[in-house]
């Protein structure tokens, strides 16, 4: 951070630039607000509990990108861009405000996606997993929960889903036409 951090019992602001990295991804943001399950004391008491992150909070702007892995190499890389967003560790409320986009490229199973709304199947190669691709953009803000994994955005939402050959591939969002096969 480069304008200061204020600690305040069980919140911890940090301000100016604030940059959080970690093996898979890195935060930026403006003001970065930690909530944590305690407050931190300096008197000389023994504290209850450990304190742990309960909540993060970014504000006047977010940029984050991060990855996922397992044992057998990454499994999806996502990006993400909003005006602010508060993530709630605990039970894994997400609630942001836009403008903003959210994409991902990610392993996905064999199965169709798109289900009904295809007409022709992608083709699966071997191992019945293949790279998926999602772009979303939205006006308002987003919603959902980490646990349950879902997302919800909302206001003027454009998006793309569909396959990609490579991490670095795109799909552009096109406003005629139809989908392609896929």
């Amino acid at each position: 951070w480069q304008q200061g951090m204020e600690l305040d019992q069980d919140r911890i602001t940090f301000r100016g630039r604030v940059s959080a990295q970690t093996t898979d991804g890195v935060l930026n943001t403006e003001r970065l607000v930690v909530v944590l399950s305690d407050p931190v004391r300096f008197d000389g008491a023994a504290q209850q509990n450990r304190s742990e992150i309960e909540q993060i909070e970014c504000w006047e702007g977010v940029h984050a990108k991060f990855q996922q892995r397992d044992a057998t190499g990454t499994t999806s890389m996502q990006v993400m861009e909003l005006e602010s967003i508060k993530v709630n560790q605990r039970n894994g409320d997400i609630e942001g405000i836009g403008p903003g986009e959210l994409e991902s490229v990610h392993l996905s199973g064999g199965g169709n996606p798109m289900g009904q709304f295809s007409r022709v199947a992608a083709k699966v190669p071997r191992g019945g997993q293949r790279l998926g691709f999602l772009h979303v953009d939205f006006r308002r803000g987003v919603r959902g929960n980490l646990h349950r994994r879902e997302v919800e955005v909302f206001g003027n939402t454009r998006a793309v889903y569909g396959p990609v050959d490579s991490w670095g591939q795109k799909l552009e969002i096109s406003l005629r036409g139809t989908p392609g096969p896929g």
